[in-house]
């Protein structure tokens, strides 16, 4: 694949300039204030400085000297270097990597290079809830991403089928449950189990006893020791979870390549520590505990890798997964990204530091694409944790109260249940790439489906209004497979160049890790659109510019269809 028009356009451009210069500079290349006119905008500020000239100067002298192929006029506007590309040739680029390249926007950069995406984590035994929702968006956006780029990718949910929670559970369902119940309720009877052990475990400390929380380590024992019954227990639990997280996943459009559960590592973590011990990495401490110290990376809190009761822990089953990763597949992975909340911020620097330690991973890169919590406004007009007392702690709940929403958005119309949840569940996933994954987000229900905001049912009611359009022009449409009419595209240059940058947001969201760049992305490009449709009568146009328009208006929709599709967002046939 060859470089897509703006990147060949800004090396000829930075070359130009380091030409007319005579030295080299760097430079750069961004959009144009659109009070200005300009496409394109260099800031030479740093490099009049470095040049000792005035920065006003400068731009009306390279303005003058620039004389580049694609270039309709170039003018100094304060310290900016402003430039007007030829709209026509614009849209001919643009059809060249249409023609040159399997999917606008992608590339081959990849070249099957192998990445794995840890995500969903749900735990044994747990329903799918609101908290879960993230590291799934998130980490199914990564991965349709780096396929975009050409990458082999592997999505893995890292089942928590095993630590502590396993003996909560046993020990809950023994006491508070039955095969009956749990027949009846599923996932939702062993949360419930759950939440009940807790709070017996809670006040059985406050009291100072002990015994059920003995119970609980017994049975994680039991499950490390390969006990028949605490396999069976196991196995039962497992078997439930996992029909209730792939029919929610199956509902978000999630479909993972591996599932492979922490017990899966287990018995190799167990070896793991005693190799780390016998190579005096690791330490066993007096009260029989493992531990490894992280001092020369900056960490000063040891990790832990055995409980005193001989029990390992995340730490323990995450340095097995990275083991089995780096040397169980036929390449090994460029990258490990673990789509995990802020809160395992901490675990995950000391994981990476004690594989860096080993001396693993020395050509992958292992990355935390952390992200913020799910919040909602309460009754005082605070943001707050979304909780099950509003009534959205299971994703279930979720998308039940997104279809009702989504229902009321197209009131009084003939739409069908399939495009009612496409537009349901597009609100919710827009909603979590509407900002930076760093920060909080707010389930604010009226602006998620409203049709006038930032919000998935906008951008999608953008892709809608262009299938209308093609639909009534089908002869039109048939006709205009390529560019082959010689019009000016003056009025279309804003659409071309929005155009033209989306092969440029793609790679930026893979390299940050950041897949809102998407998002933002086709929301401009629909608010473009929108504004587009304000100035020009796309039916009624003559047939040298319905032609041109047409073209046009499929690669907006295929470039639409796409941003959205990686965030894992169809587009409805009717709103």
């Amino acid at each position: 694949m060859s470089d897509y028009f703006l990147e060949r356009f800004s090396k000829d451009l930075k070359a130009k300039l380091v030409d007319i210069l005579g030295d080299h500079y760097d430079f750069d290349i961004n959009e144009a204030h659109p009070k200005t006119g300009a496409h394109l905008a260099v800031p030479l500020f740093g490099v009049a400085k470095r040049v000792g000239q005035n920065p006003k100067e400068l731009a009306n002298k390279l303005s003058q000297e620039l004389g580049l192929e694609w270039v309709e006029k170039a003018a100094s506007a304060g310290g900016f270097l402003n430039i007007w590309l030829n709209p026509r040739t614009l849209a001919v680029s643009l059809n060249h990597d249409l023609t040159i390249n399997k999917t606008y926007g992608g590339s081959e950069e990849g070249n099957d290079e192998l990445v794995f995406v840890d995500y969903v984590g749900l735990n044994m035994a747990k329903p799918f809830s609101v908290g879960h929702l993230r590291p799934t968006l998130q980490g199914q956006s990564l991965i349709n991403l780096y396929r975009m780029l050409g990458y082999a990718v592997v999505g893995d949910t890292h089942l928590g089928d095993s630590g502590t929670p396993f003996g909560i559970w046993v020990v809950g369902f023994k006491l508070l449950s039955s095969e009956e119940a749990l027949k009846e309720g599923g996932a939702y009877e062993l949360g419930r189990v759950y939440t009940e052990t807790k709070k017996l475990l809670k006040s059985e400390e406050e009291s100072g006893n002990t015994k059920l929380k003995e119970e609980v380590s017994t049975w994680l024992k039991k499950l490390e020791a390969e006990d028949p019954e605490a396999l069976d227990y196991q196995k039962k639990f497992n078997q439930i979870t996992q029909e209730h997280m792939f029919e929610i996943l199956e509902e978000l459009g999630v479909r993972p390549d591996e599932n492979l559960g922490e017990s899966f590592f287990l018995k190799r973590s167990k070896q793991l520590t005693q190799e780390l011990v016998d190579k005096d990495i690791a330490i066993r401490q007096d009260d029989g505990s493992v531990i490894v110290t992280l001092k020369e990376f900056g960490i000063d809190t040891p990790i832990l890798l055995e409980k005193s009761d001989g029990t390992a822990l995340y730490a323990t089953t995450d340095l097995a997964t990275i083991e089995h990763r780096l040397n169980n597949y036929d390449k090994t992975p460029e990258k490990i990204i673990y789509s995990v909340d802020l809160q395992q911020r901490f675990h995950f620097q000391q994981v990476f530091a004690l594989t860096k330690k080993l001396g693993w991973a020395k050509d992958t890169e292992l990355f935390h694409a952390w992200f913020g919590q799910i919040q909602e406004t309460n009754e005082d007009g605070k943001r707050q944790k979304m909780s099950s007392r509003q009534g959205a702690m299971y994703i279930r709940d979720l998308i039940d109260r997104a279809m009702e929403f989504a229902t009321k958005t197209v009131e009084g119309r003939d739409i069908g249940f399939e495009d009612i949840h496409k537009i349901a569940v597009g609100a919710i996933k827009f909603n979590d790439f509407a900002q930076d994954r760093k920060t909080n987000i707010l389930f604010d229900w009226d602006r998620m489906f409203s049709l006038q905001g930032f919000s998935g049912p906008f951008v999608q009611y953008a892709g809608v209004r262009i299938k209308s359009i093609l639909e009534k022009l089908q002869e039109d449409v048939a006709m205009a497979q390529e560019l082959s009419s010689d019009y000016n595209f003056i009025k279309e240059d804003r659409l071309l160049l929005t155009l033209a940058q989306y092969p440029g947001v793609v790679k930026k969201a893979a390299d940050k890790y950041e897949p809102h760049h998407l998002a933002t992305y086709a929301f401009d490009l629909a608010k473009e659109l929108n504004r587009y449709y304000e100035e020009v009568n796309i039916i009624n146009s003559e047939d040298k510019e319905k032609e041109a328009r047409v073209w046009l208006l499929k690669l907006i929709y295929k470039t639409l269809e796409s941003s959205l599709g990686i965030l894992g967002i169809q587009i409805p046939s009717k709103m």
